[in-house]
């Protein structure tokens, strides 16, 4: 056991090697901060942004968590979505989930797009993006990143591919797009059944309010009220 001064106590050399392994591809200088302990059954440590649960008691024990402090969650993907599906990736502005969509389908495609371009998979992640930018009025700009980093920029398939494989990856992402229009919808309707239908200002809430009028939400003036512009 490592007497590790920083976190507290005793933690298992194991524990602590398998840390700095999920920390090194980051930077060779790491410095550890102690968030919070749960006496001697585990606890959890930041570094650069990023979360940890480590369990004292167990070897090989360490979790990452959602960045956003506090939060009990484990995120998306640790490395491209690392925020929690339940609450926080939602509560990202729109350019930090157009980010995280172009990481996404990059690291997709170059995990699968060896075997067949067209045959990437956007995953549950995919859609949990779609959802969270529902929810931030992003829901064009993220499905666009996301389709085209895993695939390709519409204008560019014709050269990057040729002949049967160039209709291939054009149906797949025209797929894709379709698909993803359904996730959105269905994540609209979600939320606004959870805001209960309605409006603060009393108006029976609808899809077709506007492009840039969150789902909880019947007009842009209703929004701008309540300090969404």
């Amino acid at each position: 056991m490592f007497d590790f001064a920083p976190l507290g106590g005793p933690v298992p050399y194991s524990t602590v090697l398998l840390l700095l392994c999920l920390l090194a591809p980051a930077s060779r200088s790491t410095e550890l901060e102690l968030e919070s302990r749960n006496g001697f059954h585990s606890l959890i440590v930041a570094c650069g942004g990023r979360r940890f649960e480590m369990v004292p008691s167990q070897d090989d024990y360490v979790t990452e968590r959602c960045r956003v402090p506090g939060c009990e969650s484990g995120p998306v993907s640790a490395y491209t979505i690392p925020y929690c599906a339940r609450q926080h990736l939602a509560e990202r502005p729109e350019d930090e989930l157009v980010e995280m969509a172009r990481a996404w389908g990059n690291a997709q495609r170059e995990e699968y797009s060896a075997g067949d371009p067209a045959a990437v998979p956007l995953g549950e992640e995919g859609d949990q993006l779609i959802e969270a930018a529902v929810a931030q009025c992003a829901f064009s700009p993220v499905r666009t990143a996301l389709i085209e980093a895993a695939y390709e920029d519409p204008e560019m398939v014709d050269v990057v591919y040729v002949g049967e494989q160039a209709v291939k990856v054009k149906y797949a992402m025209d797929i894709k797009h379709f698909r993803l229009e359904r996730v959105a919808q269905d994540a609209h309707r979600r939320l606004q059944k959870l805001a209960g239908g309605r409006c603060t200002c009393g108006a029976a809430l609808q899809i077709g309010a506007g492009p840039k009028v969150p789902p909880q939400f019947c007009s842009a003036a209703c929004a701008a009220t309540a300090g969404r512009q």
